[in-house]
């Protein structure tokens, strides 16, 4: 039997759905500056939290959609740290499958010396894997960030389409950007998933 608890972190509250419905995520990112790892019943996989303001306040850069903290992929150790991903796989995970439902992003050119740098415009690819034995892709879709100003940008919101359900893992990658794919990175915010669990 699937537990069921929908969390609406939009309207801070929590309410119980019947047996048979899996658990509705809204990512708010809390913690600054390390990697996610285990986050909220998923694992991300070369993903690191990011402040990207100044004492809350976004100078420079894509502004997440719940300032100040988002996650990031491409900034310093993630440039080396394989494909970006959220997965159910993890030591412990009760996790059977889950839904992609929705995310914010945005792109900046990636900086050593700052922790978020100008905004610029970007293609990314989001690819959905089922459970299998290889895992299977279900369906690749790619999004588009075109920033209208060149010092500060707002994420815009990607939703997936009813494909990216009862999925093992889905894959991030900057396909193209102003710059390089590699000087590149993203930054995500209010990752929205339903998670079907085990008892």
């Amino acid at each position: 039997m699937r537990t069921s608890i929908a969390i609406l972190l939009q309207l801070l509250s929590l309410s119980l759905a019947s047996p048979a419905s899996p658990r509705l995520w809204s990512q708010e990112i809390i913690a600054t500056l390390q990697q996610v790892n285990t986050y909220k019943l998923l694992n991300y996989s070369a993903f690191n939290f990011l402040n990207a303001g100044v004492e809350g306040a976004v100078v420079t850069g894509v502004v997440p959609q719940s300032p100040p903290i988002c996650i990031a992929t491409g900034i310093n150790e993630n440039v080396i740290a394989g494909t970006a991903q959220i997965t159910r796989n993890y030591v412990g995970s009760k996790v059977q499958y889950f839904d992609l439902v929705s995310f914010y992003f945005g792109c900046v050119v990636n900086t050593v010396e700052t922790v978020a740098g100008a905004p610029e415009m970007c293609t990314i690819s989001v690819t959905g894997f089922r459970p299998g034995s290889p895992s299977k892709a279900v369906d690749t879709i790619d999004f588009t960030f075109s920033p209208k100003a060149s010092v500060s940008a707002s994420m815009i919101q990607a939703v997936l389409p009813s494909t990216f359900s009862g999925l093992e893992r889905v894959e991030f990658a900057i396909v193209e950007a102003t710059g390089t794919s590699t000087t590149s990175a993203m930054l995500v915010d209010n990752v929205k998933y339903r998670v079907y669990s085990q008892n």
